[in-house]
């Protein structure tokens, strides 16, 4: 409970001085005994005062865990037209080998040099969250799926298929 009001708290601080274009989140079930076993993810975009868009990735899991000490990450596939094919791929994940950080978030089009956004925050003990600019895709993700990884996949979100926008 505690940690769901902090969650909610960080990011709703977080928000401010933007507003909601869409928000969209959906859950996974406790399928891994991994403490990278994802509860939900979500994707929001939100429009700027003053203008732009940012996309905001969220992931939370069942177990709390730390990226960058214990390492792992979380790979994003993105559907920007609707055609539920692969066309932007996310990596959010920490550095085991620095001193307590930083988290990273780098946003790849298929096929194309990636855009590298340091904007990561772990916003709970069990909540993960990047943010990045709308520009870096071509158009609002419609459907996305997200899989966590430590030393190989530990859990998928959905376990197939996509979720939708």
């Amino acid at each position: 409970m505690v940690r769901k009001l902090l969650l909610t708290t960080l990011v709703g601080a977080m928000a401010l001085g933007s507003v909601p274009a869409f928000a969209t989140s959906a859950g996974d079930p406790d399928d891994s005994t991994s403490k990278l076993d994802i509860r939900n993810s979500g994707v929001r975009v939100l429009d700027l005062e003053g203008g732009g868009r940012r996309v905001r990735l969220a992931v939370r899991t069942y177990g709390a865990f730390d990226l960058i000490t214990v390492g792992g990450s979380f790979y994003w596939q993105l559907d920007t037209n609707g055609d539920t094919e692969q066309d932007f791929e996310v990596f959010m994940w920490g550095d085991p080998k620095t001193d307590g950080g930083p988290l990273y978030c780098w946003v790849k089009e298929i096929g194309v040099k990636g855009h590298f956004d340091g904007r990561i925050a772990q916003t709970a003990d069990d909540a993960v969250q990047c943010g990045f600019p709308l520009r870096y895709l071509d158009h609002a993700p419609k459907n996305w799926r997200v899989a966590s990884r430590l030393e190989g996949v530990v859990d998928r979100a959905p376990n197939s298929g996509w979720y939708g926008v």
